[in-house]
């Protein structure tokens, strides 16, 4: 990982990547096991760079869990048509992921207000 981001500093490698997913520039899943982080490959474009639209919706999702989290990502959107994570290069797509984004959010916190 360190790698494709392009960092040579190895010696603190896990404060780097955990720095990077705190300030919401790297999505990681944790799924519960804090020690053993997973970063999806679909945050990357062909270059290995981050697609520009993930930091602002790493922000949005902050308050849901990983599940949650990746739930969004992997599945089929019927405004997107497709999975969020298979056009988050696509610019035609920028501006309708962050409004499914919102959405999906703001509907899984009221749900978890109502509990």
């Amino acid at each position: 990982m360190l790698n494709k981001l392009g960092i040579n500093d190895t010696a603190n490698r896990l404060d780097i990547l955990q720095g990077l997913v705190d300030k919401h520039q790297l999505l990681a899943f944790n799924f519960s096991q804090p020690s053993n982080p997973r970063f999806p490959l679909f945050q990357f474009n062909a270059h290995g760079q981050i697609h520009e639209c993930v930091p602002t919706l790493l922000a949005y999702f902050e308050p849901l869990s990983d599940w949650a989290t990746f739930n969004w990502f992997t599945s089929f959107n019927n405004d997107l048509d497709a999975a969020p994570a298979d056009v988050l290069g696509s610019p035609e797509h920028r501006g309708s992921l962050m409004d499914v984004a919102g959405l999906y959010v703001n509907s899984n916190t009221f749900n978890s207000l109502k509990q």
